[in-house]
């Protein structure tokens, strides 16, 4: 969106995002026809704008599964992720997630008439597990993190939105050498 706030967007170019969804959700749906060889009925999905930080709520809660090797390998990433977002962590139990992942998107394509799931988050707790690690954020870490991200954003827009073209500079020196 290039640097529009959902404050700026105008309702013309909410609804090009929207039409784009359902164009993608479309296709999406129609590939899952002829992969599974059967009709699949989709519902025009709903369009909201939200800030990033609403989305934890909307998906389920505030905390985040993680998945995959730095998951379960490195406590201390785990934990800056807990310290940074401000969210309870927990790994997912699963050794193999993506055959996992398959699994539940096709139990819930089978839909519960056929032994499956009608809804994703009770497909995922039935079939899924957490590991009993719980990475919980440290409310100091959270705030000095806080602190530190705004002068990120500060240095993003100086070098990335126009504030100084160094990097660009840098980017026609480099091909240049």
């Amino acid at each position: 969106m290039g640097g529009i706030t959902l404050e700026e967007m105008s309702d013309e170019y909410f609804d090009v995002l929207k039409e784009l969804g359902n164009i993608g959700a479309g296709n999406a749906t129609t590939a899952l026809s002829q992969m599974m060889q059967c009709k699949v009925d989709m519902s025009v999905p709903q369009v909201k704008l939200m800030e990033f930080k609403e989305l934890g709520q909307l998906m389920g809660g505030e905390e985040i599964i993680m998945a995959g090797g730095i998951a379960r390998k490195n406590p201390f990433i785990m934990q800056t992720y807990a310290n940074v977002t401000g969210r309870t962590i927990q790994i997912a139990g699963s050794e193999q997630n993506a055959a996992l992942s398959s699994a539940i998107w096709a139990a819930l394509a089978a839909g519960s008439e056929k032994g499956g799931y009608d809804d994703t988050v009770l497909a995922a707790e039935k079939m899924g597990k957490l590991m009993d690690t719980v990475y919980v954020p440290n409310p100091e870490a959270k705030r000095r993190y806080d602190i530190l991200y705004k002068e990120y954003i500060m240095l993003h827009d100086y070098f990335g939105r126009g504030g100084n073209n160094v990097m660009k500079r840098l980017k026609k020196t480099m091909s240049k050498i």
